[in-house]
């Protein structure tokens, strides 16, 4: 990989270890980048997301650490229900450069994304099903 970026350690299991990573450059694009999981506290890795190979960071929901989230520069922001192991992208954030996801203290349904381009996005934790899939950034539909 070309930069570890996030780390995030499992409550419940302080050797299980997230990474969130760039993909190094290669000449057909970048490889190695996503998101790892470690189960021994970081003496083995294994790659959980490679769909995006630049990822900035990783969040554990804290009120359920099977919940992660995660996002970068590939115009979308991910979530795991189960612990890291398969990966969805959050339809409706379509910026092109996230920075970090908070989930909302308030409302477990919905999350914050901080972005890199000076904004916050706010929308529903799990995604939303009428949003069209590409990186035009939609009117704001979630009130706030």
């Amino acid at each position: 990989m070309n930069g570890p970026n996030g780390l995030a350690i499992d409550p419940k299991d302080p050797k299980r270890l997230y990474l969130a990573a760039w993909g190094r450059r290669e000449w057909e694009g970048a490889v190695d980048g996503g998101i790892f999981v470690s189960a021994d506290g970081g003496g083995s890795w294994r790659n959980v997301l490679s769909r995006d190979q630049h990822v900035y960071d990783i969040t554990i929901d804290p009120r359920d650490p099977q919940v992660l989230y995660a996002c970068g520069f590939e115009s979308s922001a991910w979530r795991s229900s189960d612990r890291g192991e398969t990966w969805s992208r959050i339809k409706g954030f379509n910026f092109k450069w996230g920075h970090r996801v908070i989930p909302d203290p308030l409302n477990p349904d919905f999350i914050y994304v901080t972005t890199f381009g000076g904004s916050v996005w706010y929308g529903p934790a799990r995604g939303d099903p009428q949003a069209v899939e590409d990186i035009a950034t939609p009117a704001l539909a979630y009130g706030r």
